[in-house]
């Protein structure tokens, strides 16, 4: 098979490869509850998330 025929082939499945990307800009939410109480919570998951440990962080 070469690259033009497999590309023929499967084209149909990245019709729609950007369709899941918002149509305006996301907007960004400034939480105001967030005080001291849970800083080392939030300070924890950022950790998590910059170490690529992101199920971890998904479960605090």
């Amino acid at each position: 098979m070469t690259q033009t025929d497999f590309i023929i082939q499967n084209a149909s499945s990245y019709t729609h490869e950007y369709s899941n990307f918002p149509n305006s800009l996301i907007k960004q939410h400034h939480f105001r509850n967030a005080d001291d109480s849970v800083a080392s919570l939030i300070n924890e998951i950022t950790d998590l998330k910059m170490r690529g440990l992101y199920d971890q962080a998904t479960k605090k």
